[in-house]
């Protein structure tokens, strides 16, 4: 007896299932269900589900990612066409994270555009331990900077922690982040010490004149 037809069925029904076809965008994201690159306009959706005067708002956000892509400050972001054959940008959900963050500015915990920004469910927003995230976002704002100047040192007013890390300052204390920063830091690096910050009203210690 052939059954292939019923297994075809049952697949479809369990793939339509799986991705969550039922379930509206929003919804979607609060399930963890969207995929990992969304265009800057579902980006937007996201953000301005429950912010008044919406239309104004989503064609300023949206305008402004599209720039943001163009201009590089968004890593990795994909032209692509979309169904209807127009170009948009396609943004990876760790790109789009770190550029937030790099704003210092997130949205808030379990909100449906975080849950897609994190790739968790909102019924894991409690339970999820965001300095991990939060650790590795750092390293690699870190390890971009390093590959444009090598010769960065993680510590002091100069350093790699002040260069990249301002927004991260709010939350972590700064020998956490110089931690975190020494451990992808290039071999050159890794031992310097920054220019110690200089307390006002002091002058800068400098050697005595060798008299003798």
């Amino acid at each position: 007896m052939d059954t292939s037809k019923g297994s075809e069925r049952d697949f479809c029904a369990a793939y339509l299932d799986r991705i969550g076809h039922q379930l509206d965008f929003k919804e979607r994201a609060s399930a963890g269900l969207l995929p990992e690159y969304l265009a800057t306009a579902e980006i937007t959706e996201l953000a301005t589900l429950n912010v008044r005067g919406g239309e104004r708002a989503w064609m300023q956000m949206m305008d402004s990612l599209d720039d943001a892509c163009r201009r590089g400050e968004i890593a990795g972001a994909r032209h692509l066409q979309d169904r209807k054959d127009r170009l948009r940008w396609y943004i990876h959900r760790d790109e789009a994270r770190r550029y937030f963050q790099a704003l210092d500015v997130m949205p808030a915990e379990g909100s449906p555009l975080w849950c897609w920004l994190r790739g968790k469910p909102a019924a894991e927003a409690q339970t999820l331990r965001p300095e991990q995230q939060d650790k590795a976002d750092f390293q690699q704002f870190c390890i971009e900077r390093w590959r444009l100047s090598p010769t960065v040192p993680i510590t002091g007013e100069a350093g790699i922690v002040m260069q990249v890390a301002r927004s991260y300052l709010r939350k972590y204390a700064r020998r956490t982040l110089e931690g975190w920063a020494r451990e992808v830091a290039p071999e050159g690096v890794k031992g310097r010490r920054g220019r110690p910050k200089k307390i006002d009203g002091q002058d800068e210690i400098k050697p005595a004149d060798d008299k003798r």
